[in-house]
């Protein structure tokens, strides 16, 4: 095999990327190897059995190496000529990934490669059901998703399914394992107009405390993500009056937050935004009594919390509450004074 170079290689990797997201930019770790290495997948700590793997340089099938994962999660690739080459999953999952494995003549021999996969983080869940919220969800107002379900080593459809107005689907799967839900473009847009699609990676298995997935969509220049809202902790607060300010971890203030109340039977009573120095100026005083509050904003993780308006109760009910909205997947959380 004659190699590119690397130079070329990453020429060709980053105008890939660059034709999936403008705004993106992903750099390949580089291990070093002699001819003979081994790759060992593992998804949190455990062996990864079944997974094609490929080395290559360039995209001509000829020039392609195959090896599957065994038990132990060990990919064996021997007498492989000197050069740079692109170590990746044998199917298209969606997921960036990639490995460059730089061989050479004199590298270290039996060198092992580590590698986690899937790639994205996967919700660890005992069945594959639960919410999946798009960015603008409102309980009972979200328009159907479409999905379809991939299996996470083989890359092999399993079924199709939908969400309803909830965000809700079940698959009816409890076999430990792992997964992919692909979303499909299904007209629910984002704040930036663009079509929420991608993949959300799922791990089965019996041994974890979430039954179900809850898990918000997001969006950002670079695609979905998603936040595992099932690990965040969204009690009742009793409150003498709205939230006061939106802000990000850091402290920062959030412009433009959509602050939504609705009741007990999930109607919408109001709307507002924060401004821009992220307070909240609702329109009119609430009556007393129970809410279900939600503070989002596009890229960050949304807060949901019930809510007791009770204006004329206890003086010592917390007179405002910040809202920190995360992002990157963190937890959103709300500070009371």
């Amino acid at each position: 095999m004659r190699p590119f170079s690397t130079s070329s290689r990453l020429a060709l990797a980053t105008f890939a990327l660059a034709a999936r997201c403008l705004a993106c930019s992903y750099f390949y770790p580089v291990f070093q190897a002699g001819p003979d290495f081994r790759v060992k997948v593992e998804d949190q700590g455990v062996p990864v059995e079944g997974l094609r793997l490929t080395i290559s340089i360039g995209n001509s099938p000829d020039k392609r190496i195959a090896a599957v994962t065994n038990g132990d999660g060990i990919a064996l690739f021997g007498t492989v000529d000197s050069g740079d080459y692109l170590l990746n999953t044998d199917i298209d999952t969606g997921v960036a990934f990639g490995v460059v494995v730089k061989v050479t003549g004199n590298g270290p021999r039996g060198a092992t490669v580590p590698i986690t996969w899937p790639q994205i983080p996967p919700v660890a869940v005992r069945s594959l059901k639960g919410t999946l919220r798009g960015p603008d969800y409102l309980p009972g107002r979200q328009r159907e998703l479409s999905l379809e379900l991939h299996d996470g080593v083989s890359g092999k459809l399993i079924k199709a399914l939908r969400t309803n107005a909830h965000g809700q689907f079940d698959s009816e799967i409890t076999k430990p394992g792992r997964y992919f839900l692909r979303l499909k473009p299904s007209g629910l847009l984002d704040w930036g107009r663009n079509e929420i699609t991608g993949l959300i990676a799922v791990t089965v298995s019996p041994n974890t405390s979430q039954d179900q997935m809850d898990v918000d969509l997001l969006w950002s220049s670079c695609g979905l993500s998603y936040a595992d809202s099932g690990k965040c902790q969204q009690n009742e607060s009793p409150l003498a009056r709205l939230p006061d300010q939106v802000v990000d971890t850091s402290g920062g203030a959030i412009a433009g937050a959509k602050i939504s109340l609705l009741d007990d039977s999930d109607t919408l009573v109001e709307e507002f935004q924060s401004d821009n120095t992220g307070k909240i100026a609702p329109t009119h005083a609430l009556a007393a009594g129970t809410y279900q509050l939600v503070v989002s904003r596009a890229g960050f993780t949304p807060y949901r919390r019930t809510i007791r308006i009770d204006p004329n109760g206890d003086p010592l009910t917390p007179s405002n509450l910040t809202v920190n909205l995360g992002f990157g997947g963190m937890c959103s959380t709300g500070s009371s004074q």
